[in-house]
């Protein structure tokens, strides 16, 4: 592609996506193979065989320049990369002929002269500020298509001025908004005109964002149809109280002009300052995956449970949070509802939400932690029937961890016995161990693996317990195989050390 070799009849078919296909028809005709995919199904590697090897080598020999390898420079290389600390020089190359370059030291090649550069990859680079000249030749690289930036020191803070002229970018690591009093520093309507960023895309320090209104109006994330993966990260403030009470009023400004277009799968949001969380999350359609941590002020979440493909959803430390969706109706157990909520949710983490009394219940769920939160709430929503559902709420649970919850008493009697396909189950620093002994009974044969911590004055009730069943260690109805200590854990918390 980075030679020109690729072409399309149809404008609207990207050489990325016409390479992909090519690649496609060599797997189906095994010139390759081991093919190993990302979680959206794009192929991240793959294996050919040492006679295809040797062939292609033989062929790229004087296109590709490997400085590991020590030999000397054949032909005119295309695409070059240099090991760590090795003197490199561009100065033996015929620099407008060069399409790619991987460097972790030596920055400061980058020259103007690199015009018809398509790729540059100084990911993991220690070095901690780039040259002005070096900046500003960066931003020149019109033709450049991959910008890989990924924990490359100098770029942790800021991103130069004027990258938003790079249309032809389509993968760009991250984009990090910088100090506004430097003005070398790109503000977040660079993004405006990068339509072609595909795949993985992060947006760091947003909370250093001053005019909320203009720049993030012009951001257009919704015109970037071919983001796949979103982030979005506020980071630490830079202002003084009185100008954060002011940017926290803008927060959900912010947000709502950061709407991405409906094909991104999964979408992260890290520090978010503001109470109330756009409405927009309800249109991703496609969305597979959502993360939520560390919002100190919101309260409420939109109703996340009318999303059809969401699978997985991480919610943490969100101290404010109340509820998730539309509130309950009635006050039984016995609530009767024509949709079922999150149709495909998986697995759900909720830790550090003290204050979460409602979640629309979570049937299919199959991976469930919970930590440093109310249960009672969030459980027994669970236990609600639902007409277009063919089994009991929790049925399809796999794993459960309880971490230091609350309210735990609270929880209807015999709540376990849904828990049918259970196999793991871990309960970790129970204050209130004497209510949830006895449900142990209800577990089912297949457990696998059990997990048991707390107090230590709470001792005395477990071997109570243990007095009234038949086995050595545990409840009756579970299989003998759990009392053995590679499967069964009993943790003792000496209290006297909090």
């Amino acid at each position: 592609m980075a030679q020109g070799y690729l072409s399309s009849s149809n404008e609207m078919q990207s050489l990325e996506d016409v390479g992909n296909q090519y690649v496609k028809i060599l797997m189906m005709r095994s010139f390759f193979q081991d093919t190993s995919m990302d979680k959206f199904g794009h192929i991240e590697s793959f294996k050919m065989h040492d006679l295809i090897h040797d062939l292609a080598m033989s062929v790229a020999r004087s296109d590709c320049y490997l400085d590991t390898e020590r030999k000397g420079i054949v032909g005119k290389p295309m695409h070059v990369a240099f090991d760590n600390g090795t003197n490199c020089s561009l100065d033996v190359f015929n620099v407008c002929k060069l399409r790619t370059i991987i460097v972790t030291w030596a920055i400061e090649l980058i020259t103007e002269k690199l015009k018809y550069l398509r790729a540059l990859d100084v990911s993991f680079s220690p070095i901690t500020e780039l040259p002005k000249s070096i900046v500003e030749v960066i931003t020149k690289l019109i033709n450049l298509r991959e910008l890989n930036i990924e924990e490359c020191k100098a770029f942790e803070e800021m991103l130069p001025a004027g990258l938003g002229k790079l249309t032809s970018l389509q993968c760009l690591s991250n984009f990090v908004v910088g100090d506004y009093e430097k003005g070398t520093t790109g503000r977040l309507n660079e993004l405006k005109e990068l339509n072609n960023i595909r795949g993985r895309f992060c947006i760091n320090n947003l909370g250093w964002v001053r005019d909320v209104a203009s720049e993030s109006h012009e951001t257009n994330l919704r015109s970037k149809k071919y983001i796949e993966d979103l982030s979005l990260l506020w980071g630490a403030e830079r202002y003084g109280s009185g100008e954060c009470e002011i940017k926290n009023s803008d927060s959900l400004m912010l947000l709502d002009n950061l709407c991405p277009h409906q094909n991104v799968r999964e979408l992260s949001v890290n520090g978010f300052p503001g109470v109330k969380f756009s409405d927009w999350v309800i249109s991703l359609t496609n969305i597979v995956s959502i993360k939520l941590y560390s919002l100190p002020n919101c309260e409420h979440l939109p109703p996340l449970e009318r999303l059809p493909c969401l699978k997985d959803l991480e919610i943490f430390d969100m101290k404010k949070l109340e509820r998730i969706g539309d509130n309950k109706v009635g006050n039984e157990n016995e609530i009767h509802v024509s949709v079922p909520p999150f149709p495909r949710l998986s697995s759900l983490t909720i830790t550090r939400c003290p204050k979460l009394t409602y979640m629309p219940p979570f049937p299919h769920v199959q991976n469930l932690v919970l930590s440093s939160c109310r249960v009672k709430a969030i459980l027994e929503t669970c236990m609600v029937k639902h007409e277009t559902s063919s089994f009991c709420p929790l049925s399809a649970l796999e794993r459960l961890q309880l971490d230091e919850v609350t309210e735990i008493e609270g929880m209807a009697e015999g709540w376990m016995k849904n828990l049918t396909s259970l196999q793991s189950l871990s309960l970790r620093q129970l204050s209130t161990v004497e209510v949830v002994l006895p449900q142990l009974q209800h577990l089912p044969s297949q457990l696998k693996q059990l997990e048991i911590s707390f107090d230590s004055d709470k001792l005395h009730l477990w071997k109570e317990e243990n007095h009234k069943c038949d086995t050595q260690l545990k409840v009756e109805k579970i299989d003998p195989k759990l009392l053995t200590s590679q499967t069964f854990t009993y943790t003792e918390i000496d209290s006297s050390k909090g």
